[in-house]
């Protein structure tokens, strides 16, 4: 588990997560609330690295699975 956060809203927007699972393609991201999450946003892992662009793909409570988007 490692902490990072979500940007969304062209930047303007900024939540803290949990990555609480990573794969190569996805991962599972824990939020306090995920009231307001959009399906598409950028993942910032906290200790390093850039964003990765992510989409929604399932919802349980308040952990969302995620498929990196590459381009």
């Amino acid at each position: 588990m490692r902490k990072g956060h979500v940007s969304f809203d062209e930047g303007h927007t900024k939540v803290d997560c949990l990555i609480r699972s990573l794969a190569r393609t996805g991962a599972n991201v824990e939020f306090k609330s995920v009231v307001g999450i959009p399906a598409h946003f950028s993942l910032y892992f906290d200790d390093h690295g850039p964003p990765v662009p992510c989409v929604v793909m399932w919802k349980i409570g308040t952990t969302l699975g995620v498929e990196f988007e590459f381009r």
